[in-house]
């Protein structure tokens, strides 16, 4: 019998997570890729949206205080090599270490857990807080004020600027980490001190390790002594409105609330944002609508994820498509990216479209980006569209358990972090590729029509709180006004639009006896490597086709049920001198996009 809807997604069989006493939490997970090595990363719930008006940038100058100046840090970089660091961001400060297992040709007189304890002894002192010094104070000030120069480029005041746009009910655009000169300038010690003590707590903390461990119960025991016995605290009086809020939502979001898409009452009449700059290269559109984060924790709500994979992808294809489009002068857009994803950072869920495209072509672009989204919402996708999207993603899935032992440490830390944060249930790739065969045999169309229309909704229905933002290049003379994008986009939204006509695909470009014929007629000495006096190499093949075409084959089992393909032509741009200025990039585009010649 087919599982129930509701049932709940089983949790990685490997993940070991635990609560001490003193409510601080950790996580273990077995991973040895690489083998031999763990990542130990702390996350410390509390970030630049925790701060107060007169604390802006102050946990980013904690987080500098706290472990740039740690002893403990200082004995792990010496003794074990290791590679160690932290950063801020709104909703959490993480702190880092990469670490080989034990030592080489480790012995009874080392343990193998005694990298593993210099690692844990660094994180510790982070939250126990003891070098608050005048003089750390001082050194991290000014490596703080050094960074902030170092961050001020376009991209950043972009992202500043595309998140004022999105957050305007909250605080978020005002609690950037890298904070406020003149703040970071004025504090004292005791200020310093005083974030710590609000949110360096063991129950405001999360430890997670990945790695190649030997022992996950010796693992867990060490973890306990050395952290177990941090005091415990209760927040600050001061904390309490926001600690309420952390609670009602996570404590791994931001302390913030949002207006959800199309729950903005009243209504507040459409009003695109633009950003002007004159180092900006070229212009960009953005769209977006906010929802709240669901977690995935059952078959229904994995069955929605996949519902949203197949229409983005949908989207994606088609945008790619008509980038390519004959009549419009070039290429419509440089870049298009859709994407439905959770952000923890923010507290949200997010629908994001965001299109680059030359300056010149602003009004075309914008007009196709909201006629594509309108069509996808009212016409939906085709039975043809639907049936490669799911076989693309059955595929992807079968090359996840493939890689299964070769998912970095790293990545592996990131995903857990991610899930957490979100509340969804962590799942081997094996149990990824088990609920996609449960889920994929049961999809519709109407189902995934129902998600290409709610997917799009914010744009067909273009409310106060769907937000609409671009970025205009302005060197040169050039703009372009609120008013005119605001026509720009109302006109897009009364053009007539027609269902995508499908195009047939066909599942293979040639069919198996055509290579085998090709193979046979091409069959020329290999010469194959697999030493070099007598010292073992990769297994590399190399032969010729009659036409003349170099072949290198390099087996390499880095990556399972993979390949990478590399086509070489000699020349480059320097032959333009006999073809003419600018030949060799068209055709190298034209035969990249297009994937021929045609008159």
């Amino acid at each position: 019998a087919a599982p129930a809807v509701d049932a709940q997604l089983p949790a990685h069989p490997g993940l070991r997570v635990c609560t001490l006493p003193n409510g601080f939490s950790f996580v273990v997970l077995p991973s040895a890729s690489p083998a031999g090595r763990f990542e130990a990363h702390l996350e410390v719930c509390a970030g630049s949206a925790d701060e107060l008006d007169h604390q802006q940038g102050i946990a980013h100058l904690v987080e500098h205080i706290a472990y740039m100046g740690s002893r403990q840090r200082d004995v792990l970089l010496v003794r074990t090599g290791a590679q160690t660091n932290a950063y801020t961001d709104f909703h959490h400060t993480v702190f880092h270490a990469s670490c080989p297992v034990r030592r080489p040709g480790a012995d009874s007189v080392h343990p193998p857990t005694e990298f593993l304890q210099l690692a844990l002894n660094a994180l510790r002192e982070v939250l126990d807080g003891t070098r608050f010094e005048k003089s750390r104070l001082e050194n991290e000030r000014a490596a703080v004020l050094s960074e902030m120069q170092m961050v001020n480029t376009i991209e950043y005041r972009t992202e500043v600027k595309l998140l004022s746009f999105l957050h305007p009910e909250n605080c978020l655009p005002k609690r950037f980490p890298i904070g406020q000169e003149e703040q970071i300038r004025a504090w004292s010690v005791d200020d310093a001190r005083a974030f710590h003590t609000a949110h360096y707590r063991p129950d405001n903390a999360v430890l997670y390790l990945v790695g190649d461990f030997p022992n996950l119960d010796d693992v867990q025991d060490l973890v306990s002594r050395t952290f177990g016995t941090v005091a415990p605290k209760p927040p600050p009086k001061a904390l309490a409105t926001r600690g309420t809020l952390k609670e009602t939502q996570s404590r791994f979001f931001p302390p913030v609330t949002h207006d959800w898409v199309n729950q903005v009452h009243p209504p507040r009449p459409f009003q695109p944002f633009v950003f002007r700059h004159d180092l900006l290269q070229g212009f960009s559109l953005h769209i977006f609508a906010k929802n709240p984060i669901n977690p995935m924790t059952t078959l229904s709500d994995y069955k929605r994820f996949i519902l949203q994979s197949i229409v983005t992808m949908a989207l994606q294809v088609r945008f790619n498509v008509s980038a390519r489009s004959e009549g419009h002068n070039g290429t419509v857009f440089n870049s298009v990216e859709v994407a439905v994803m959770n952000s923890p950072r923010e507290g949200c869920a997010v629908i994001s479209l965001d299109m680059m495209a030359d300056r010149d072509q602003w009004q075309t672009a914008c007009t196709s980006a909201i006629v594509e989204l309108r069509r996808m919402g009212q016409f939906g996708l085709s039975t043809g569209e639907v049936e490669r999207y799911m076989a693309s993603l059955w595929t992807n899935s079968e090359q996840m358990c493939a890689q299964a032992d070769r998912m970095s440490n790293l990545q592996q830390v990131e995903a857990l972090m991610e899930n957490l944060a979100s509340g969804d249930a962590f799942l081997s790739p094996l149990q990824h590729h088990h609920a996609h065969s449960l889920v994929l045999p049961t999809i519709t169309m109407d189902e995934v029509n129902e998600m290409a229309d709610e997917v799009t909704r914010h744009v067909q229905l273009l409310t106060s709180s769907a937000t609409v933002c671009a970025c205009v290049p302005t060197y040169g003379g050039f703009d372009i006004t609120s008013e005119q994008l605001t026509k720009t986009i109302r006109d897009a939204l009364k053009q007539p639009i027609e269902a995508s006509s499908d195009v047939e695909v066909p599942a293979a470009l040639m069919q198996p006896e055509e290579l085998e014929t090709i193979r046979k007629s091409s069959q020329l000495p290999t010469l194959k490597f697999t030493h070099d006096g007598g010292v073992p190499l990769r297994s590399i093949m190399t032969t010729k086709l009659p036409n003349g075409i170099a072949i290198n084959v390099v087996e390499s089992g880095s990556e399972a049920d993979r390949m990478n393909l590399r086509i070489c032509s000699a020349g480059g741009r320097m032959v333009e001198e006999k073809f003419g200025h600018g030949s060799v990039a068209v055709g190298a585009r034209t035969m990249q996009e297009g994937g021929t010649f045609a008159p």
